[in-house]
């Protein structure tokens, strides 16, 4: 085989620069070239609307009027201009916006292939308008919540945590249902286990029971108050 007869096939991309920012032309113009030959490489769009794409190394800018849709028009005419000319197979149209479907249903009826380029708003009517779509940009990823780190009970001290489970087993021999005047648990706790709460730094066994809500629980106030054993 003579591979002087093999022919290349020939691509254009026309890149719609007011609909898509100039910070994905790297990434489209690298995807574009997969799809042969890239020969033409324009950008179309109102310097002032589209104001970086004129500087991209590589693309040339075609500067269109401030008209309202002058840059979508005079993309879709050169494109129909080069498919009637027969120089292209490949046409890749770079937009989001659903207009194009219609040049894309045209240049496919007249036998060239149309790869659409567009972000993840593109409409699906200018998708499923062309031979085969790409998504450009930057896919939104969910955001990392960080979990609080779990609280940390702080340590009960050892001298703390005997007096704890003294005091559990006073109320269960002495307390009716798992309950205990306040007055005779500090008489039990005196007696059995010459525990003086006084010498506590918390002073009076209210104060102290109050620390450990997770074990003991307290009635308000007054004359008959109880303490009880968490359940």
């Amino acid at each position: 085989m003579d591979l002087r007869q093999i022919r290349i096939r020939a691509s254009a991309l026309f890149i719609d620069g007011e609909n898509l920012p100039p910070k994905l032309a790297s990434e489209i113009v690298r995807s574009a070239q997969t799809y042969g030959d890239l020969r033409i490489r324009r950008v179309y769009g109102n310097m002032q609307l589209c104001s970086g794409w004129e500087s991209v190394a590589g693309l040339k800018f075609v500067h269109t009027a401030t008209a309202k849709n002058s840059a979508d028009m005079l993309l879709a005419i050169d494109a129909v201009d080069l498919a009637c000319k027969h120089q292209i197979d490949t046409f890749v149209i770079v937009s989001s916006d659903g207009d194009f479907s219609h040049l894309a249903h045209y240049l496919r009826e007249a036998g060239h292939e149309v790869v659409g380029f567009g972000e993840a708003k593109t409409p699906v009517a200018f998708r499923t308008a062309c031979s085969e779509f790409v998504q450009v940009g930057s896919v939104p990823r969910p955001v990392a919540v960080e979990k609080p780190a779990p609280v940390q009970k702080p340590k009960i001290p050892a001298r703390d945590n005997d007096i704890n489970q003294k005091a559990k087993s006073v109320i269960r021999a002495n307390g009716t249902n798992n309950c205990m005047p306040l007055t005779a648990f500090n008489g039990q706790m005196l007696k059995r286990h010459d525990i003086k709460i006084g010498e506590h730094e918390k002073i009076h066994w209210r104060n102290y029971l109050d620390q450990y809500p997770d074990i003991f629980e307290l009635d308000p106030r007054g004359p008959s108050a109880c303490v009880r054993l968490k359940q």
